[in-house]
C-alpha cells in the first residue's frame, strides 16, 4: 500500500481509503490472490502420495503435549525422524 501511495501521489494524511487507491491503479486485492493460490497448492499436495513429507508436515502435528511451563513439542521430539529415515 506504501508504493501505491507513493505512485499516486497521496499520503496518509489526505486520508485516502486503500480501496480507492487499489481501484486508481487497478490493482486487485491480494486477498482474494492469495486464497486461491492456497487453493491450488491444497490441490497439487492432495495429489501426492501418502509417504511424501510435505503431505505429512500439512495432515499432522507434533504428536503429544508438555508439561504447563514446558515448550511445545516439536518435529524433532515426536518420532517423525524415525519414520522418514
Amino acid at each position: 500500500m506504501k508504493v501505491l501511495r507513493r505512485i499516486t501521489g497521496k499520503t496518509l494524511f489526505d486520508r485516502e481509503r486503500g480501496q480507492v487507491i487499489r481501484e486508481t491503479c487497478n490493482i486487485q486485492q491480494i486477498g482474494q490472490w492469495v486464497i486461491r493460490r492456497r487453493q491450488d497448492w491444497n490441490y497439487h499436495i492432495n495429489r501426492m502420495e501418502d509417504g511424501k513429507l510435505i503431505k505429512i508436515a500439512r495432515d499432522n502435528s507434533a504428536c503429544g503435549t508438555r508439561n504447563l511451563g514446558r515448550p511445545k513439542r516439536r518435529w524433532k521430539d515426536s518420532g517423525l525422524n524415525r519414520i522418514l529415515s
